[in-house]
């Protein structure tokens, strides 16, 4: 048994994911503030505001990247001789039991910016439930069935990947099939 075997790269796949939030707000933010030097006095009270401003890139940039770090800092998988063991959530926890015989497909998959920073995500396919894989910066939507590991490098993936499709050729030459 053998426990995360490849490092999940919690920053780098944090920056990957919100890389496209992180221009969507740079862009609001000079908006808003070319608006606040245009207008001067005419500005409405809550672009004034610097508490507000504040606020709002609490919400939408802080709290989603804490809560992305503390997702990846529990996402555990481990590897043992039979069976794929995926565990991790935050306020509700999970934990996916996969045999090597039940997988149908090993994926990986790497947005534009995963490929600038050397990442890469696992999808484990089985004939089972659908995982949605969200590119975000061409807004495309890929289902996959079965768990998904972000934040591999892309070594790493391609090591796991190859471990993996050796399990299941194993496991299911040994079920005569």
């Amino acid at each position: 048994m053998v426990d995360n075997p490849y490092p999940i790269y919690k920053w780098r796949q944090t920056f990957s994911v919100f890389s496209g939030n992180i221009l969507f707000l740079t862009i609001i933010l000079a908006g808003l503030f070319i608006w606040m030097y245009i207008n001067g006095a005419n500005t409405p009270f809550f672009m004034k505001n610097y508490l507000f401003s504040l606020l709002f890139l609490f919400l939408f940039f802080i709290l989603p990247l804490l809560y992305n770090l503390i997702y990846l800092s529990k996402l555990k998988y481990t590897l043992t001789n039979v069976e794929f063991i995926l565990k991790g959530g935050i306020i509700s926890r999970f934990e996916r039991v996969l045999p090597y015989s039940k997988i149908q497909h090993v994926i990986i998959t790497r947005r534009f910016i995963q490929k600038v920073m050397g990442l890469s995500t696992i999808v484990i396919q089985t004939a089972g439930s659908q995982t949605v894989v969200n590119h975000h910066q061409s807004g495309n939507k890929h289902m996959f069935s079965g768990p998904s590991i972000p934040g591999l490098n892309v070594s790493d993936a391609e090591k796991l990947r190859d471990y993996l499709i050796a399990q299941v050729l194993r496991s299911k030459s040994g079920q005569g099939i």
